[in-house]
C-alpha cells in the first residue's frame, strides 16, 4: 500500500518562487479549508474537469472498490492550491512490465486532465511529480501516466514543470474526441443532412404510437430521483447484460448518487430526458465546467432502440443547450473512435496521453528508448 500521508518540502530557485510544500494524501485525510481551496483551484481554471474536483473523486475514494489506492497529489502555497490530480499504483504500462502510476482511477473515466493553475504551473508540476516520485511503498514507480488531457495549455505545462524538475516526458498518443461549439445561427441538425433528420422524425413519430404518448424533450435536472432512475434504465439494457452498468460493479451507484447530489447543490448537474407520458425512453448526464458542459452518462430503453433514442436525445440537448442557456459548448469526453458521436457532433478537441519517468535511471533510460522507437515506427509508417 501507499503510505497513508506524506509531505516532500521543496524550494524552487527561479525568481525565488516556491511551492512550499506538496504532498500526496488520501482524499478523505483533507480538512474544510483544503477541500475549499480544491475548488477554488478548480473553479479559477479556464480548463476544468469536473471528474478531478472533490465532488467527484471525495465518493470515489469512499465507496469505490479501489478506493484504498486513490491518493491525490497537491502543490499548496499559504493555503492556496496551484495544483492537484489524483493517481493510484498499477504494475505495467501497456507492454512495458514496470509498477507506475496512473491519473486514471474509475473506472470509463474520459477526462484526466490535471487542475493546473497556470500562474503557478510549471512550479506546480515540479513539485507534484516531485511528490509523487516519493510516495512509493518500498516498491519504486517508474512512470506516471497522464491519460485523456485535453490538449489545451495543460500538456505543455506538464512539460514544462517535468523539465524544471529533470523529470523526462512523452506524448505517447493524441487523437480527437467530438464536441460541439456555439454558433451565431442554430445551424446544428442542418450539418445531418435532410435525409437523416426526416427518418428521426419518422421514428419519433413511431416511437410515441408504440410508446403511447407523445414523446417530449424534458430537463430532469432537478429531480432528485432521476440519477437512480438512470441507474435503473441503464441496469435493464444491454450495458446490463454486458456488466459496464453502474449497478455491475459494488460502490458504483453509491458514488454516483453522492457525485450527483454535490454538482447539483452547486447548480451544475445536467439531466434531460426523452419521455413518452411519465416513461424516460433516454437519458444524458453532464457535469458544467466553467462554461461547457461534460458528458458523464447516457443511456436509453432498450425496448425502443429501434426508433434511435439516443440520437434524437443528443440532438435534443444540442438545440436545447444553445437556444436556451449561456453553454458555450459540449464535449462528448467519449472514448477514442466511437464513430456515432463523431458523425453526431460537428467539432474536435484535441486530447494527449503522456507520460512521465519518475523512477531512477533505468525507467528514464526504457522511457527515452520506448520513445525514439515508437518514433522511428511513426517515420517508417509515414514513409511507406
Amino acid at each position: 500500500m501507499l503510505p497513508d500521508h506524506e509531505t516532500v518540502d521543496l524550494t524552487s530557485s527561479q525568481e525565488n518562487k516556491s511551492i512550499v510544500q506538496s504532498r500526496v494524501v488520501r482524499p478523505s485525510e483533507l480538512t474544510e479549508s483544503e477541500l475549499q481551496a480544491w475548488d477554488d483551484l478548480a473553479a479559477r481554471l479556464g480548463h476544468p474537469n469536473p471528474l478531478f474536483e472533490p465532488s467527484c473523486l471525495i465518493p470515489a475514494a469512499r465507496y469505490l472498490s479501489n478506493r484504498d489506492r486513490i491518493r491525490l497529489a497537491v502543490a499548496t502555497e499559504d493555503g492556496r492550491f496551484y495544483g492537484c490530480f489524483p493517481f493510484q499504483a498499477e504494475n505495467r504500462w501497456r507492454a512495458i512490465r514496470r509498477p507506475l502510476f496512473t491519473t486514471q482511477v474509475r473506472r470509463m473515466q474520459y477526462d484526466g486532465t490535471p487542475l493546473i493553475d497556470p500562474e503557478r504551473g510549471d512550479e506546480a508540476v515540479a513539485a507534484l511529480l516531485d511528490a509523487v516520485s516519493d510516495a512509493g511503498d518500498g516498491v519504486r514507480r517508474g512512470f506516471l501516466l497522464f491519460d485523456w488531457v485535453d490538449e489545451g495549455p495543460v500538456p505543455g505545462v506538464i512539460e514544462h514543470g517535468a523539465t524544471r524538475g529533470s523529470y523526462p516526458v512523452y506524448r505517447y498518443h493524441a487523437w480527437e474526441r467530438p464536441v460541439v461549439r456555439r454558433r451565431e445561427t442554430m445551424s446544428y441538425r442542418s450539418d445531418h443532412g435532410g435525409k437523416l433528420l426526416r427518418n428521426l422524425g419518422r421514428l419519433r413519430r413511431n416511437l410515441a404510437k408504440q410508446a403511447g404518448a407523445d414523446v417530449r424533450f424534458v430537463d430532469r435536472s432537478g429531480d432528485l430521483g432521476m440519477p437512480d432512475t438512470l441507474m435503473r434504465v441503464e441496469a435493464e439494457g444491454y450495458k446490463g447484460s454486458t456488466g459496464v452498468a453502474l449497478r455491475s460493479h459494488p460502490g458504483e451507484a453509491e458514488w454516483f448518487v453522492e457525485m450527483c447530489d454535490g454538482f447539483r447543490k452547486q447548480g451544475r448537474l445536467c439531466l434531460y430526458a426523452l419521455e413518452a407520458g411519465d416513461r424516460p425512453i433516454a437519458l444524458q448526464l453532464f457535469l458544467r465546467g466553467d462554461d461547457g458542459l461534460f458528458l458523464l452518462k447516457l443511456t436509453f430503453e432498450e425496448e425502443f432502440a429501434h426508433f434511435r433514442p439516443g440520437i434524437q436525445l443528443h440532438l435534443d440537448v444540442i438545440d436545447h443547450v444553445f437556444a436556451e442557456t449561456n453553454v458555450q459548448w459540449i464535449d462528448t469526453c467519449t472514448f477514442e473512435g466511437n464513430e456515432t458521436l463523431m458523425h453526431l457532433y460537428p467539432d474536435r478537441k484535441d486530447v494527449v496521453a503522456m507520460v512521465a519517468g519518475i523512477g531512477g535511471p533505468f525507467d528514464r533510460a526504457l522511457l527515452k528508448a520506448v520513445r525514439r522507437a515508437r518514433g522511428a515506427k511513426q517515420a517508417l509508417n509515414r514513409s511507406k
